[in-house]
């Protein structure tokens, strides 16, 4: 059983995609294409057919194909960080863009943004949220201080991308590694809290540990 509704989180992708794409323009959203077909073709064992040129296609391409590849939503979550990195130098910009964009408009209604201003709190509420909507990892939040929480990852259901974040050498601004984890649950505690967040990866063997943080 997959620990998040693979469907939804394509939908979900996709709309944090299409609002990311307004600012960066039409070369982010063609490069995210191109190389989330080519990720989503090789897990399928066949060659990136060449038809597909949209955002559209792609997810179409990828929710036909949940049956054959469950994880078909880590396609995407591979194609936006390349496509950021191969425009930025390292992810970034339109990474944590995505997140905060797509987050934000599933959180509005749930009353939880600006909510509680301590950390541990906003990660706990944002986890009960997600699992609300089947889209939760299974997490671990351990309290250091009031400005950081280390969060520990019990079970992932993004290990497909960020093994081809390593493969491909995809990573943050001073080859600090990347966690499609950790960037999700970063933006939702900076819009329940209303605080700038960071996160860091500490070890992404066995159960990955990273911290997120105040700054």
């Amino acid at each position: 059983m997959s620990m998040i509704d693979a469907n939804l989180a394509v939908l979900f992708l996709k709309q944090s995609f299409e609002d990311v794409g307004k600012v960066f323009g039409p070369s982010y959203i063609k490069l995210l294409v191109d190389y989330a077909k080519q990720f989503e073709a090789e897990k399928l064992g066949e060659l990136p057919p060449a038809e597909i040129q949209t955002l559209d296609d792609v997810v179409n391409y990828i929710l036909k194909n949940l049956d054959r590849y469950p994880r078909g939503y880590c396609a995407l979550v591979f194609g936006n960080a390349k496509a950021d990195s191969k425009i930025e130098g390292a992810t970034g910009a339109a990474w944590k863009r995505s997140g905060l964009n797509a987050l934000k408009q599933l959180m509005q209604a749930s009353g939880l943004l600006g909510e509680t201003l301590e950390l541990k709190e906003a990660l706990e509420k944002s986890q009960e949220f997600a699992k609300s909507i089947n889209m939760a990892a299974q997490l671990q939040f351990i309290k250091e201080s009031e400005d950081t929480v280390s969060v520990v990852v019990e079970k992932c259901p993004f290990t497909d991308s960020c093994e081809a974040f390593d493969r491909e050498g995809i990573s943050r601004v001073a080859g600090r590694r990347e966690c499609a984890n950790l960037i999700c649950y970063t933006a939702a505690a900076q819009l329940v809290t209303g605080k700038q967040c960071d996160y860091s990866l500490v070890r992404n063997e066995g159960k990955c540990v990273g911290k997120i943080f105040l700054v």
